[in-house]
């Protein structure tokens, strides 16, 4: 068997060992394991292996791979053992007769000692089911009602044993093992795939193991093919419980969530199915040797669902040759708390050899390049080998290996094999000739400036193109360095054949330059007549003076006006100092300043300083005559500080002055009032005055005080003015109040006198002269609905009753007006008709007018003359015949007279009669 060459890490090859009692007796999970130990120390190391970690209750399942090595699972038998029993399966897409497993088996929480077979890849513990359909259609994933109750699939997939293209095909089953370590195992070798077109594919080999004592299921893939044009070429490895509602599949081997999968012949795939409800069943995992002595105990790590990592630290190992190791996990038996099962998975240990080498190298072109080269070439050791210069992560590579680009000097190279045995190779690599060259400098002209520069004649040693640099970082082609600074430098050189070189430079600078100045004073209005003296030392003679930094001269003397000024300083190779200075100054400016002022709003007073200034600036202009005088005239509205600048040629001097305003009293005429004709009205000013004015004078008692009597007959507007306040300011605006004079009330009643009958209802209104009117009283109240109102409601009262009524009303001012209603009670409703009348233009009864009681309209009023000739008609109430047809006076004589009248309940009454028309 090739070694899979891992160090301290256990890893797993396809080979099985089960000879031995102690094989035996237990169950081996995963393949035989091999690991290395290097030929160099350390010769302990820690052992590890991972195990199985199997629950007391089958109510749930963890699913994982036997192997982490692809196509290496545990084989207890072959799938064409010639020592299997055959089923009893004749016919396809059936289930064989009930076969017994030789022990009881937990599955999803119930236990089961028989079982039946599938052509289809799969078995049932659903024995009721022997030799019925064995469903072939794959439809849904785990869980499902559309498959059988309590299945194994491994894997389910549609196959044809019956077709004849593989004639060694077999489904068997056996068991392997004694107890309580037996496994009952259902093959299937070399099954063809159902459909004419997919018969020939037969490479389809596949077991369901059962583990006895722990519930343990494990489905060995050894090939799988696909067909597809059948099941769309679906296959499910997986499980499910009797009543079809818990499921697991082993992932990427789902039905529809995966599609088609197959496993190549060689590839072989195992899964195993572990309890994962209830108690764990581990109890310790301990290091054998095989002769089944122990040798220690391990530790365990969750290495996740369903899984232990046990360590077996300082683990010896002879110093050669191999040795066996078997990890032995020991288990509570599922169905018996008292009895032990075992898990035994076997590791083979060997140790390697050593590395050496041997080691070349090539010197640099010149004395600090980079281009030499060390050769190691490994005589010894196990590959691939790593290699790692001075230190350096290392790099893993053919060998001999090269590294290049390397400097001249001492070198180590550390060299390390693939079962990590080291060697250590020192090496020396040779220094070619030294680059040299001339380097010309020029200093900086002043002190402090960046004017030096560096110039390289280019080297002799090398292959141009050359570069330079200053810090041996930025290079650049040009052999000339501008804009530097004094100080020291080092200016490196290279060729395009990577040699270097460098030369130390030194850029000098001048002094300092500085100057100092004396200076004298000046005076307001003498003009230039200060100084200012400059002295100048340091940086190169030669200097010219300057007071504005443009002009310069040669002398160090300027004639200057007092103030501040900026001295420049320029030398020979044109470097400039600067400075400020100060021309004092001798003040002979003079200034007396002006008192406050106090004056009313409205008036006005001028302002005047004392002083030898000539000139005046005054802030703020609001209320001033001129702003460039010494003696303003100042009216402004408020109280007003004023700010003077008084100037006597380069002197000045500011003052502030406040014109204080006494604000103008301000009338106020009081409300307006409301009197009635014949009464008196106090006026009511005020505003803070000691004389008031109020005009017109006319109807007052005094106008000359705040609160005359006025006895004005009529309406009338009143101004306020104050003429004078307690600081003797006079008002700028006047105030008005108007005094409104209601003259007599005169009230009219609608209807002036009118009739009704008993209990008859009709309105009454009082319409006064004044609209200011705001109050109606009448009386007596008897009968009215609202005596407090313009129209209220009447109700006639008794028949035969005449009642007036009066009406007052009444102002806010209280002024009043009376008015009258006479309303006279008649038995109605009904037309009372007169039975004669005097047309003679006298005024009175000059019409034949019926009398209305509670009547709201006529239907007609007619006269006729004896001859029956219609003479008079009319629809309007209160109207009446005046004697005339067409104008002219009618005769005296007897006239008859028909009306119908609709009263205010839309009764009609009806009437007819005669009338004497007298003359």
């Amino acid at each position: 068997m090739t070694p899979k060459r891992l160090k301290f890490l256990v890893a797993l090859s396809c080979a099985i060992i089960l000879s031995g009692n102690i094989l035996a007796q237990s169950f081996s999970f995963t393949c035989t394991r091999d690991t290395i130990i290097p030929g160099c120390n350390p010769v302990c190391f820690t052992l590890k292996g991972i195990i199985p970690d199997i629950y007391g209750t089958t109510s749930s399942y963890n699913i994982n791979p036997t192997s982490t090595i692809p196509g290496c699972a545990p084989v207890y038998v072959q799938p064409d053992d010639p020592a299997g029993t055959p089923e009893t399966l004749t016919v396809d897409d059936r289930y064989s007769s009930v076969i017994n497993i030789g022990f009881p088996f937990q599955f999803y929480g119930a236990t089961y000692t028989q079982l039946i077979a599938s052509t289809n890849g799969y078995l049932s513990f659903d024995v009721s089911k022997t030799g019925a359909f064995a469903h072939w259609s794959i439809g849904a994933d785990l869980p499902s009602t559309t498959y059988d109750r309590a299945m194994i699939m491994g894997p389910y997939h549609d196959l044809d044993p019956f077709v004849g293209t593989s004639p060694t095909n077999r489904i068997q089953h056996q068991t392997f093992g004694t107890a309580p370590h037996r496994r009952w195992i259902l093959s299937f070798y070399r099954v063809p795939l159902f459909s004419v077109a997919c018969n020939a594919l037969i490479e389809n080999t596949h077991q369901i193991v059962l583990y006895e004592s722990t519930g343990v299921i494990e489905v060995l893939v050894f090939s799988k093919q696909i067909c597809p044009g059948w099941n769309n070429g679906r296959a499910i490895v997986g499980i499910q419980d009797w009543n079809r509602t818990q499921g697991i599949m082993a992932p990427g081997r789902a039905a529809i969530a995966n599609g088609s999968w197959s496993v190549a012949l060689g590839a072989t795939e195992s899964w195993r199915f572990e309890p994962a409800a209830g108690a764990s069943l581990f109890k310790r995992v301990e290091l054998v040797d095989l002769g089944g002595t122990i040798l220690s105990t391990g530790t365990t790590l969750p290495a996740g669902p369903g899984r232990l990592e046990a360590s077996f630290p300082n683990t010896c190992v002879p110093a050669a040759g191999v040795t066996f190791y078997i990890i032995r996990s020991v288990y509570t038996k599922i169905d018996d708390p008292l009895a032990e099962v075992f898990g035994t998975d076997t590791v083979r240990v060997s140790r390697a050899t050593g590395v050496t080498v041997t080691s070349a190298t090539t010197g640099t072109l010149c004395n600090g390049a980079t281009d030499g080269t060390i050769t190691i070439n490994p005589t010894s050791g196990t590959a691939p080998f790593t290699f790692s210069l001075d230190g350096a992560a290392g790099v893993t590579g053919p060998t001999p290996y090269t590294f290049s680009g390397i400097a001249a000097g001492p070198h180590s190279v550390t060299i390390t094999d693939n079962n990590g045995c080291t060697s250590v190779a020192n090496v020396n690599v040779a220094a070619g000739p030294a680059m040299t060259t001339t380097v010309n400098k020029t200093d900086a002209l002043c002190n402090g400036t960046t004017t030096g520069t560096i110039t390289v004649t280019p080297p002799t040693i090398g292959t141009a193109p050359f570069e330079y640099s200053l810090d041996g970082i930025t290079w650049q082609s040009s052999n000339v360095f501008n804009g530097l600074a004094a100080g020291n430098y080092t200016v490196f050189y290279r060729s395009s054949d990577i040699c270097p070189g460098s030369s130390p430079v030194s850029i000098m600078e001048p002094p300092v330059l500085s100057a100092v100045s004396a200076t004298t004073n000046g005076t307001c209005d003498g003009g230039a007549d200060g100084t200012i003296t400059i002295t100048a030392i340091g940086g190169s003679p030669g200097y010219l003076y300057s007071i504005d930094g443009i002009t310069f001269q040669a002398s160090n003397i300027f004639n200057v006006v007092p103030g501040n000024y900026t001295v420049s300083v320029k030398d020979n190779n044109g470097c400039v100092t600067t400075f400020n200075t100060v021309v004092g100054l001798n003040n002979n400016l003079t200034f007396s300043p002006q008192t406050d002022a106090v004056i009313c709003e409205g008036t006005s007073t001028q302002l005047s300083l004392t002083t030898n200034a000539t000139g005046f600036a005054w802030t703020p202009r609001i209320g001033l005559s001129d702003t460039a005088i010494y003696n303003p005239v100042a009216n402004p509205v408020v109280t007003t500080q004023y700010v003077v600048r008084a100037t006597l040629g380069v002197c000045f001097i500011t003052d502030t002055v406040i014109v204080n305003v006494n604000a103008a009293p301000v009338p106020d005429a009081g409300p307006d009032g409301f009197i009635c004709y014949g009464q008196t009205y106090q006026l009511q000013g005020s505003g803070g005055g000691t004389q008031y004015s109020w005009s017109p004078v006319t109807y007052l008692n005094n106008p000359l005080i705040p609160d005359p009597i006025s006895s004005a007959p009529k309406d009338m507007t009143y101004t306020l003015s104050i003429l004078s306040d307690i600081n003797g300011c006079a008002s700028l605006v006047t105030d008005q109040v108007r005094l409104d004079v209601t003259p007599p009330i005169k009230v009219k009643t609608f209807p002036y006198d009118t009739v009704g009958y008993n209990g008859d209802q009709f309105q009454l209104l009082a319409v006064p002269s004044d609209t200011d009117v705001i109050n109606y009283s009448w009386s007596p109240a008897t009968g009215l609905s609202n005596p407090n109102i313009a129209n209220p409601i009447v109700t006639a009262g008794a028949i035969g009753d005449v009642v007036q009524y009066q009406v007052v009303t009444s102002t806010l001012a209280g002024c009043k007006g009376a008015g009258y209603v006479t309303i006279r009670v008649y038995k109605g409703p009904d037309i009372y008709v007169p039975t004669g009348f005097t047309p003679n233009g006298d005024g009175k009864n000059d019409k034949f007018t019926p009398f209305p009681v509670g009547i709201k309209s006529y239907k007609y009023f007619r006269v006729f003359n004896r001859w029956g000739q219609l003479i008079f008609s009319t629809t309007k109430l209160n109207d009446g015949w005046d004697g005339k047809i067409g104008g002219r006076e009618q005769p005296t004589g007897t006239y008859v007279w028909m009306i119908e009248g609709v009263t205010k309940d839309d009764r009609i009454i009806t009437k007819k009669g005669t009338v004497n028309l007298i003359r």
